[in-house]
């Protein structure tokens, strides 16, 4: 039985097989894409707060995306794991702001999954996501 006080949110899962190699999208002109370089890594933090912070997702997950560090302790995680894929993360900039985040993983059976997408309020709506 559920208790009366619980909130139930919907997630979405999507799932592609097999996966067929994809180029990089194109981003509307003025945005640019950053590869994954450790040198990166707290841009990624900071990028990732302010995607999620006040959001559905930072309520459903306060510990992990509600906080600086708990985002950053998020990444670190995703870093660490055996199926990290450098390949598929990314920042995305405009000028010298970043605006966009994606981590993704390489799953078992030529899978993959995207851990992380979110795109900076005042961004959204551009066709970055």
């Amino acid at each position: 039985m559920t208790p009366p006080d619980t909130v139930w949110y919907k997630r979405w899962r999507m799932e592609l097989s097999p996966l067929p190699r994809l180029a990089v999208p194109a981003l509307p002109a003025g945005f640019r894409w950053a590869a994954w370089s450790p040198d990166l890594f707290e841009s990624h933090v900071e990028t990732k707060f302010r995607c999620f912070v006040g959001e559905l997702d930072a309520v459903v997950f306060p510990e992990t995306l509600g906080t600086r560090a708990g985002c950053r302790g998020l990444l670190q995680a995703i870093v660490e794991h055996r199926e990290f894929c450098p390949e598929a993360t990314w920042l995305i900039a405009r000028g010298r702001e970043w605006c966009g985040t994606v981590q993704g993983l390489a799953g078992t059976n030529h899978c993959g999954a995207i851990q992380n997408l979110g795109v900076v309020r005042g961004y959204r709506g551009l066709g970055l996501g």
